[in-house]
């Protein structure tokens, strides 16, 4: 940055050519950790009762929901459950992608 600045290259073309770049893995990393905290966080405040109003559905409550009919119906909650847990694997593992972590295991 230092060089291309003293090579006479405007702050702009510094910031287009060489910042963003060089950013964007870490910026899209912690963002796409970001939304599976973001999930995860909302699924149990409204799993607890302190989410949406009850009309609105939310993963947490339908969850929450589905915990009256466990004996007949497991269905209900578990696979809301599994699908929560499956979302923020997956923003995990495209994190991993975006920080340079990748495939290593092929």
């Amino acid at each position: 940055m230092e060089a291309a600045r003293l090579g006479g290259a405007r702050w702009h073309r510094v910031l287009l050519r060489h910042v963003l770049p060089n950013a964007a893995g870490p910026v899209l990393a912690l963002a796409v950790l970001d939304l599976g905290t973001a999930v995860l966080s909302v699924a149990s405040l409204s799993f607890l009762g302190y989410g949406a109003p009850p009309p609105a559905p939310d993963w947490g409550s339908l969850v929450a929901a589905g915990r009256d009919y466990l004996a007949d119906a497991w269905w209900l909650s578990t696979l809301t459950g599994l699908v929560i847990a499956a979302l923020v694997l997956a923003t995990h593992r495209v994190a991993r992608v975006f920080n340079g972590e990748g495939d290593t295991d092929r």
